[in-house]
C-alpha cells in the first residue's frame, strides 16, 4: 500500500476518532493534513520550502500532544482521579 492509501485510509477513518478526547481528535486532523502534504511533496505537487516545514510542525505538535496524552492516562489512571486534564469528546 502507498503512501497515498495509508493517507487515505487514515482520512476515512478520522471521524471515528471524534468520540474520543478532543486533544486526539484535533491531533489525528493534523495527522491527516500532514500524510497528505507528504504524498503532494512526493508526487512534486507541493513546495518542499512550503510543506516540508508544514510537516515538520505538525509532527512535532503531535509527537507532544501524544506524550501529554500518554502521560494524562497513565497518571490519572493511577491516582484514580484526574492529574492532567483531558479535554472531553466532541460527540458522545
Amino acid at each position: 500500500m502507498d503512501l497515498d492509501g495509508r493517507a487515505g485510509f487514515l482520512t476515512a477513518v478520522t471521524p471515528a476518532y471524534a468520540k474520543s478526547n478532543a486533544l486526539l481528535f484535533i491531533t489525528v486532523i493534523l495527522i491527516d493534513i500532514a500524510l497528505w502534504c507528504i504524498v503532494f511533496l512526493d508526487l512534486g505537487k507541493m513546495d518542499p520550502a512550503i510543506g516540508k516545514p508544514i510537516v515538520a510542525w505538525i509532527l512535532v505538535f503531535s509527537g507532544w500532544a501524544g506524550v501529554y496524552l500518554a502521560g494524562a492516562v497513565v497518571c490519572n489512571t493511577v491516582y484514580g482521579k484526574v492529574i492532567y486534564p483531558v479535554p472531553k469528546p466532541w460527540v458522545k
